[in-house]
């Protein structure tokens, strides 16, 4: 039965673990204060990296590194220029720096393969290697949470002030959260290339950004475990609906997830994973309330 349902299962559960790690990487930003979306041109720098190495036959390995450097790079030049903004100006900075990863991979003609794109790519990579990158990304981000820069991350996220009468470098910090965002961002594109075989300049566009801002929101950025929430709802989702009889609907995702999102800031501010644990703590107060009674 487990077996059968993971064999037909087998593109949605690979999609899932993929889009996990680019949550993952808008995520990192997020929770160190930065409203930053650079980690969907990064997934996009990431493919094209695997793939342009696929091209000259280097290992899968080498260019999923390759790929990371590359993104964990520009992540912190643009980490230079943009650290200082904030809020929806960074926001703003950030969508742009997408769209000019794209509109270059359009014009890189032969070296980037123009608006198709680079196809054929023979890197592949199997549902439990992407599951066992995830888990190992999953556990390195919850140590590095627990640790001292975990809880320095908090701290400039709430009170910047109190961090600087901490001594600690607001401005380092979030540069560093950009460099690590860039470097998951980029290993999630690295292996989405090596599972679709195939990239294309769409995968830096509007509906990309989109999708991964909605899976934070949605599964809570709170977590690390809401980014996993969040990336298995919004890829299940339309098959889910498509198995209830609801189709033709593909031209309508991105206000889809735009609803999505309102219900959950306004209802769920938290996220889906907030909300549950809300409920939980509810419902074992009214139990012991009731036990008391």
């Amino acid at each position: 039965m487990m077996l059968n349902f993971f064999s037909s299962n087998e593109i949605l559960l690979q999609t899932i673990a993929v889009f996990s790690l680019l949550a993952f990487s808008v995520q990192i930003s997020l929770r160190a204060g930065a409203f930053s979306l650079a980690g969907v041109g990064c997934w996009a720098i990431g493919g094209y990296s695997l793939a342009i190495s696929d091209r000259h036959d280097m290992h899968p390995v080498i260019g999923v590194l390759i790929g990371i450097v590359v993104s964990a790079i520009i992540s912190y030049l643009l980490a230079l220029l943009l650290v200082r903004l904030r809020g929806l100006y960074l926001g703003m900075a950030t969508i742009a720096f997408n769209q000019m990863v794209g509109i270059a991979l359009i014009h890189g003609g032969d070296f980037t393969g123009g608006e198709l794109g680079i196809y054929g790519i023979g890197a592949r990579i199997s549902t439990f290697q992407l599951f066992a990158v995830l888990a190992l990304v999953s556990f390195l981000l919850w140590a590095l949470e627990r640790g001292m820069l975990g809880r320095a991350y908090n701290i400039v996220r709430d009170d910047e002030p109190l961090a600087a009468s901490l001594g600690i470098d607001s401005e380092s910090m979030r540069r560093f959260a950009f460099v690590l965002s860039g470097a998951v961002g980029g290993l999630a594109g690295a292996l989405n290339a090596m599972m679709l075989g195939i990239v294309s300049p769409t995968d830096a566009d509007f509906p990309v950004i989109v999708i991964a801002l909605t899976m934070v929101i949605v599964g809570g950025y709170h977590s690390w475990l809401g980014a996993l929430i969040g990336a298995a709802l919004i890829q299940w989702l339309p098959i889910g609906l498509q198995s209830f009889g609801i189709e033709g609907m593909s031209e309508w995702w991105s206000v889809v997830y735009g609803l999505l999102i309102l219900f959950i800031a306004v209802y769920m501010p938290r996220g889906l994973l907030g909300g549950l644990q809300r409920l939980g703590s509810l419902m074992a107060r009214r139990h012991q309330d009731f036990r008391e009674a």
